[in-house]
C-alpha cells in the first residue's frame, strides 16, 4: 500500500505540472499576439505643408503597405485578443481537467490494483486452505493405519502370550496335582504368577483349575496356597462389582476346605451366588463383602466373620457353628433362612433380621442387643435365658416377630410387660 501512494502522489504531480505549463504557454502566446495586432499611429496628414516630394511619396507609399498589411493582420488574428481576457480562467479549467483525469487514472488503477491484489490473496488462501486439507487427510490416513498396524501387532503379541501362557498353565495344573509333595507346591505357587490384570480374559479358567484342585484334597501347605489364589483371583474377576460374563452362576466352592479364607470388602454382583453347602469356613473372613442369596447348607462357620455383610436372602441351613461362634454384627440379612442351623453363642448386634428364619435353630447364649428382629420367625429355636434377656431387652420389634407362646410369655416377663 505504501508503493501505491508513493507512485499515485508522483503520477499527481507530474499532471498538475503539465497542466501548468501548458497553460502558461497558452498564455504568453495571446499576449504576443495582442501586441502585434495593435495598429501603429496613423500619420497625419500635413496641412499647409510644401509639397512632397519623389522621396518622401515613396516613403509614404510604403508606409501605407506596412500600415494596410498590419491591418490585415490584426483583422485575421483579432479572434485571439478577445480570448486574452479569459486566458487565466482557460488555464485554470485546462490545470483542473488535466488534474481530475489524473485523478481520475489514478483512482481506476488503484481499484484495479486492489482487486487484483484481492483476488491474489483469496486465490492464495484457497490453495493454502487445500494443500491444509489434503496434509491433514494425509496425517489422518497413516494416523489411521498406524493405529491399525498397532493393533495387529498388539493382537498378535497377546495370542503369542496367550499360547504360552495355555502351555504354561496345563503344565503347572499337572505339577499342582502331582504325587511330589515339593513339584506340588512348586506348581501351586506359580499359580499366582498369572494372578495379573493382564491375564484377565483366563482368569475364568483360572477359577475353574483352582476350584479343581481345592476338590482334590492337596497337602496343607498347597491348599494354603490355593485359597490364596482363590481370593485373589475372584477380587480379579468380580473387581468393583461387574459382572463376568465367563463365570457362571452359581460358583461352585461346595465342600471345600476354605478355612481362612480372606474376601473380606470383595462386591459379588448382582444375580451371582456362592454356593457354600459343606463348605468349612472356619476362621475365615467374608466381612464388607456382597454375597445375596448366598447358599451355605451344611456349612462349617466357626470362628467365621460376616460382619457387615449383605446376604439378603441367604440360605444356610443346618450350619453349625459350635466351636466358636460365628459372627454377624450389623449383618444385613433379610429374609435369609437358618432353619435347623446350630450357632450356639452366635453375634447378631444390630443386625439387620426382618423375616430372617430362625426355626428349630440352636441360639443358645446367643446376643441380639440393637437387631432388627421384625417378622423374624424363632418357632421351635432353643432360647436359653442368656438368648432371651438379649432379645427382650436389646432387640427392636421383638414383638413383632414369631415365637413359641412360651417363649413369648417368658419375653414380656423380662421386658416388664403385662398381658
Amino acid at each position: 500500500m505504501g508503493t501505491l501512494s508513493s507512485g499515485w502522489r508522483r503520477r499527481m504531480a507530474g499532471g498538475v505540472a503539465s497542466a501548468l505549463l501548458c497553460g502558461g504557454m497558452l498564455l504568453v502566446g495571446a499576449t504576443a499576439q495582442a501586441g502585434a495586432a495593435t495598429p501603429a499611429p496613423s500619420v497625419s496628414a500635413a496641412t499647409d505643408q510644401p509639397a512632397p516630394t519623389t522621396a518622401e511619396l515613396e516613403r509614404q507609399k510604403l508606409e501605407e503597405e506596412v500600415r494596410q498589411l498590419r491591418l490585415t493582420n490584426s483583422q485575421a488574428e483579432g479572434w485571439l485578443g478577445g480570448l486574452l481576457p479569459f486566458a487565466p480562467f482557460v488555464t485554470v479549467l485546462i490545470a483542473v481537467a488535466t488534474l481530475g483525469a489524473a485523478l481520475y487514472k489514478q483512482s481506476t488503477d488503484l481499484a484495479a490494483a486492489r482487486l487484483a491484489a484481492e483476488t491474489e490473496a483469496a486465490q492464495w488462501r484457497a490453495d493454502f486452505a487445500l494443500q491444509q486439507e489434503a496434509e491433514a487427510a494425509k496425517n489422518e490416513q497413516w494416523r489411521q493405519e498406524f493405529l491399525r498396524q498397532q493393533q495387529l501387532d498388539r493382537a498378535a503379541a497377546e495370542q503369542e502370550e496367550l499360547g504360552r501362557f495355555d502351555e504354561t498353565l496345563s503344565r503347572v495344573s499337572a505339577q499342582i496335582s502331582s504325587d511330589n509333595p515339593g513339584l506340588s507346591l512348586n506348581g501351586a505357587a506359580a499359580l499366582g504368577l498369572f494372578l495379573k490384570p493382564r491375564y484377565l480374559e483366563l482368569h475364568a479358567d483360572l477359577l475353574r483349575i483352582i476350584i479343581a484342585n481345592l476338590k482334590a484334597t492337596p497337602t496343607a501347605e498347597v491348599a494354603d496356597l490355593l485359597r490364596d489364589d482363590l481370593a485373589r483371583v475372584l477380587g480379579l474377576l468380580f473387581a468393583g462389582g461387574q459382572p463376568n460374563p465367563d463365570v457362571p452362576s452359581p460358583v461352585d466352592l461346595t465342600r471345600l476346605n476354605l478355612n481362612r479364607l480372606d474376601l473380606h470388602g470383595l462386591k459379588l454382583p448382582d444375580g451371582l451366588i456362592l454356593d457354600l453347602a459343606y463348605a468349612t469356613l472356619e476362621n475365615a473372613d467374608l466381612s464388607e463383602m456382597t454375597m445375596a442369596r448366598a447358599q451355605g447348607l451344611q456349612a462349617t462357620l466357626d470362628g467365621a466373620r460376616f460382619s457387615r455383610t449383605i446376604m439378603n436372602e441367604a440360605r444356610f441351613n443346618e450350619a453349625h457353628a459350635i466351636v466358636k461362634p460365628v459372627h454377624f454384627h450389623e449383618t444385613t440379612l433379610v429374609s435369609a433362612t437358618f432353619d435347623g442351623a446350630h450357632l450356639p453363642g452366635a453375634e447378631f448386634q444390630r443386625a439387620h433380621l426382618q423375616g430372617t428364619k430362625f426355626r428349630h435353630c440352636d441360639l443358645r447364649g446367643a446376643r441380639f442387643e440393637g437387631a432388627n428382629v421384625n417378622d423374624a420367625y424363632f418357632q421351635g429355636a432353643d432360647l436359653d435365658e442368656a438368648a432371651k434377656r438379649s432379645i427382650a431387652l436389646g432387640a427392636h420389634h421383638w414383638q413383632d416377630a414369631h415365637f413359641d407362646p412360651p417363649v413369648l410369655q417368658r419375653l414380656k416377663e423380662i421386658a416388664g410387660i403385662s398381658n
